[in-house]
């Protein structure tokens, strides 16, 4: 190839690169956003929700947990 030709091929290739990169930008400024306050209201009123059923925050009963070991912790065959 000459040069010129291998230059020209280059320079298409990052016209195609920056233009794939401009569609993708123009993609993601049309996508809708909501506001962080929105969100964290949101995030909040789920957990303050979910918190009296979460086991992470109030403790789950012995009868219910299914990791207590119930009866030998270990036992050889």
């Amino acid at each position: 190839m000459p040069p010129v030709a291998v230059a020209n091929a280059g320079m298409n290739a990052q016209f195609e690169s920056i233009k794939l990169e401009n569609e993708q930008l123009r993609r993601e400024a049309r996508i809708q956003r909501l506001k962080l306050s929105e969100c964290a209201k949101d995030i909040v009123s789920f957990c303050e929700k979910e918190s009296k059923v979460d086991p992470l925050i109030m403790k789950v009963p012995a009868s219910a947990n299914p990791f207590i070991v119930r009866g030998p912790a270990c036992s050889l065959i």
